[in-house]
């Protein structure tokens, strides 16, 4: 009998999508450097000196940290499925419960450096979107307002909005809701994953420079095929190791956080939707 194997599936990685650029990394502990007070410039008059600026830096480390995924067959399971069909869809789930759990780890890591980072250099006082059916439009108008600076963002398609599924439902019920403009679901770049943190949370990431507004670490991984520590019992090992380290963010003004808080707009049979906080 013929049998495929298909591999597990796993939520597509957003950490890219995020700004975050896995760069490799030498042997020791990563240390990365930016420039946070730029040097001065300007047009001068004939003999007029150049003014002066101190230029400075921060610097900020990563140190390796480990991230493993295994699994343990029987020589029994090759014999009923065939070695390459089970093994090679072994090795593809392997690979994508790594990858899985390194995107989840730098998501983490970005949200962890920029917690409190509510729009940052402005002051908002808590806003409330009335009517239900266009709270979700009304909410992305104002945050893609307030992001789009003419630096970090020149316009909406510079502009990427995170946050999770339960939210993302709600947002598509405030859209069509009470006659609400359904365009707007393809107009604003509204992203999420099931793997955002369930904690009310939004990132929106603005994208408008060309550079990595967070890196990480990434030094030689190693990929162990073992046949001989459960020998005795006719079991295979294959064991997949990644060095990564904790993401750096590098350029802060290249995100806005918030939060929704738990009390909601009073939408009668609706489901509140929750007011996002600043």
């Amino acid at each position: 009998t013929s049998l495929t194997v298909a591999p597990a599936v796993f939520a597509a990685g957003i950490s890219g999508e995020l700004g975050v650029s896995v760069v490799d990394a030498p042997a020791g502990v990563y240390a990365d450097a930016t420039v946070e007070t730029a040097p001065a410039a300007g047009v001068l008059a004939m003999g007029a000196a150049a003014p002066a600026a101190a230029s400075t830096f921060r610097v900020a480390t990563s140190a390796p940290r480990r991230i493993s995924a295994r699994v343990d067959f029987a020589v029994e399971d090759l014999a009923a499925v065939g070695t390459d069909t089970y093994e090679r869809s072994l090795r593809e789930s392997l690979v994508g419960a790594l990858s899985d759990a390194a995107d989840s780890a730098l998501v983490a890591d970005l949200l962890g450096q920029l917690d409190g980072n509510y729009f940052e250099g402005r002051t908002q006082d808590r806003v409330s979107f009335r009517p239900f059916g266009y709270a979700m439009s009304q909410l992305l108008e104002h945050l893609c307002a307030s992001a789009i600076d003419g630096t970090w963002a020149r316009r909406l398609g510079e502009l990427a909005l995170f946050f999770g599924v339960e939210h993302f439902t709600l947002a598509g019920r405030g859209f069509v809701a009470a006659g609400g403009d359904t365009r707007a679901r393809e107009y604003y770049p509204v992203v999420t994953s099931s793997r955002w943190p369930a904690d009310g949370s939004f990132l929106l990431v603005r994208h408008g420079r060309p550079v990595r507004p967070a890196v990480a670490p990434l030094w030689p991984g190693l990929a162990i095929d073992d046949t001989i520590t459960a020998a005795p019992t006719g079991e295979y090992r294959l064991s997949l190791h990644a060095l990564l380290g904790a993401a750096i963010v590098r350029h802060r003004r290249a995100y806005i956080r918030g939060m929704f808080s738990d009390d909601g707009i009073d939408s009668g049979d609706d489901r509140a939707f929750p007011v996002p906080r600043f």
